[in-house]
């Protein structure tokens, strides 16, 4: 049982990166064919989408951390392994999602602003914090069964 949610977390975690990888390559084609036009990074528009991408980042990576770690340390007390199996694929699918998010869209935004250095920032924050939410039966058993060197 194990195996198959691992299994099924690290196909949403490459899924994720993946995504983040031909967000990038169609952009820069979408770019160098001009078929888009880029956004000033000084203007009203490429502020707002620095700003949209800086909240997302700085909000949603620590948000998916702490509501995963809190459903963590209620999910440790189901009895029932299947159950407790998907509650925690659940809530780990929602974590990866969520650091995910924030990826897509700074390397969405990284490209629609013309390569604006600081947003590249952002997008490598969001892919650290997407490197340690990787699935592994280690995390997943120390996460379902908390202890005070845990956590």
């Amino acid at each position: 049982m194990e195996k198959n949610i691992l299994r099924r977390l690290n196909g949403c975690y490459y899924g994720v990166m993946v995504s983040a990888i031909v967000i990038a390559t169609a952009c820069y084609f979408a770019i160098t064919k001009e078929w888009i036009s880029l956004v000033s990074p000084m203007g009203e528009v490429g502020k707002g989408l620095q700003y949209a991408a800086y909240l997302m980042t700085i909000g949603l990576i620590p948000l998916a951390l702490w509501w995963h770690k809190k459903n963590c340390k209620t999910l440790s007390t189901i009895e029932n392994q299947e159950q407790q199996g998907a509650a925690y694929e659940a809530s780990a699918r929602w974590r990866i999602v969520l650091i995910g998010l924030a990826l897509n869209m700074d390397v969405l935004v990284y490209y629609l602003l013309g390569a604006y250095q600081p947003v590249l920032w952002a997008a490598g924050i969001a892919a650290i914090g997407l490197i340690f939410t990787k699935p592994t039966e280690s995390k997943m058993y120390h996460e379902l069964h908390p202890t005070e060197e845990n956590y």
